[in-house]
């Protein structure tokens, strides 16, 4: 039915040609184990307006951690955000920001209200 996944884990020290399903959530295997789908959104990203800075977005399910810092020698901080589609509703009040900004994932970057653009780096 298309929905079948071959992966060889051999260079991993694991099985050749192990057959996992794709159920548009993730890949299951065989032994149960389960590979969720991930946003596009999850990476690393820059900040213009903190050149110096950093920001990675993780996620699993519909909520998100942005962990980052606005210099080698500023505090590192974490961010709780919610996400539904594109759209990723951040919670800035740890850093004296609005509780609720919501950006929104263009395929390349998250995109403030303000103009404000963070280009994915990885």
């Amino acid at each position: 039915d298309g929905s079948g996944v071959l992966i060889d884990f051999r260079p991993k020290g694991g099985p050749p040609n192990l057959l996992g399903k794709f159920d548009g959530q993730g890949i299951t295997f065989p032994d149960g184990n389960r590979w969720p789908k991930t946003a596009g959104i999850v990476g690393e990203y820059s900040d213009p307006n903190h050149p110096e800075g950093f920001r990675v977005v993780t996620a699993l399910n519909d909520q998100a951690l942005i962990v980052g810092s606005d210099g080698p020698k500023e505090a590192q901080w974490k961010l709780a955000a919610k996400m539904d589609g594109d759209n990723v509703l951040i919670d800035f009040s740890p850093k004296g920001g609005p509780k609720d900004l919501l950006g929104k994932f263009d395929g390349s970057g998250i995109v403030f209200p303000d103009g404000n653009r963070w280009p994915k780096i990885n």
